[in-house]
């Protein structure tokens, strides 16, 4: 019989080394201004989304840069680290043993809306990965489907760009162009 992992009481904000030792259960471990966030594992419609969203920003994205499907721990701020569906990071950084990855080497995030992260991917996490200066964020909804495309405004925070449902095209042109139709990110194969 496997026991349940417990966490042990802890006084303060957490830190980046506590995020580090939390149990490999198969759960999301985010930090979110000093506080532990935990989600459960996503749904399988989720992972095809994400694999396939994965698949198609990686084939457009340039050579320098590539994309990669969670987990990923992107620092966006002294005391937050996040966990992007998919994140397209430079190359270089791959190879590296540095964890978390730092926000200006990430190009664009995306999250794929699950009902337990609903007002976490329309309203926190962008507005920690725009205070971590990344470029793009891409939201996908899997229900309707729709893709929404935002880039960052002048104020510091996220501006609608594009937003395409079901069989319309989303053409996003930066941090570079690539084209999403979002039946696609959630129909079966065939």
């Amino acid at each position: 019989m496997s026991e349940a992992p417990v966490l042990v009481e802890h006084h303060g904000p957490y830190t980046i080394e506590d995020l580090d030792a939390m149990p490999d259960d198969g759960q999301r471990y985010e930090l979110i201004d000093g506080a532990l966030h935990v989600t459960p594992s996503p749904a399988s419609l989720h992972q095809r989304v994400t694999k396939r969203l994965c698949t198609l920003l990686d084939a457009a994205s340039p050579v320098e840069w590539e994309a990669l499907p969670a987990a990923v721990d992107v620092q966006t701020g002294k005391h937050s680290v996040l966990e992007p569906d998919v994140v397209v990071l430079r190359s270089a950084v791959v190879e590296s043993l540095y964890r978390p990855i730092d926000s200006h080497d990430v190009a664009l995030v995306a999250e794929v809306v699950s009902p337990s992260s609903v007002w976490m991917d329309r309203l926190v996490k962008p507005r920690l990965y725009a205070s971590g200066g990344i470029p793009a964020y891409v939201l996908v909804e899997t229900d309707e489907p729709r893709v929404s495309w935002f880039t960052l405004s002048a104020s510091g925070g996220y501006e609608l760009r594009g937003m395409a449902s079901g069989d319309e095209v989303l053409r996003v042109t930066e941090p570079f162009e690539v084209s999403i139709v979002p039946a696609d990110l959630v129909q079966p194969k065939g």
